[in-house]
């Protein structure tokens, strides 16, 4: 039986839905010659054909059946160690400057918190995992169990 402990999809934040909307008017307004109908039926098929490809392909997160999931990725949670909360005001340096190449990574851009955790496989050349997260605390509470 799986026992799901976390679960979080990663969706874009609601600017990048509300940024697609624009396509509705933008997409009537060059079919308006042809039919205002069409347009705004095609304007909203591609609207909401958008919406519901940027949501299922939102990655998850997931802490269930003793494995960490992130995207397409896992790892047993006995091969993770310490994990560590990174804020807004440090999001950037993680991503950027303190980044190893050799990291996990799994970032929404439109999230401005992460979890970092560490690999303590030992045939693993991953130092640590770095996942964008909107509740880091409550997947390092998963984490540990």
């Amino acid at each position: 039986m799986r026992e799901q402990i976390y679960r979080e999809r990663l969706t874009p934040n609601l600017g990048t839905f509300f940024a697609v909307a624009i396509l509705l008017p933008a997409i009537s307004l060059v079919l308006e010659p042809f039919s205002l109908n069409l347009g705004m039926t095609i304007g909203a098929l591609t609207v909401a054909i958008i919406w519901l490809v940027l949501y299922l392909f939102s990655p998850v997160v997931a802490v269930t059946d003793g494995k960490l999931i992130a995207g397409k990725a896992r790892i047993p949670l006995s091969f993770l160690g310490r994990s560590e909360v990174i804020e807004k005001e440090s999001i950037f340096m993680e991503r950027g400057p303190k980044l190893s190449p050799l990291a996990f990574k799994l970032f929404q851009g439109s999230i401005g918190t992460a979890l970092k955790i560490e690999v303590l496989d030992p045939i693993d050349p991953t130092p640590y995992w770095l996942i964008s997260t909107r509740k880091p605390q409550e997947l390092q509470r998963a984490l540990k169990g």
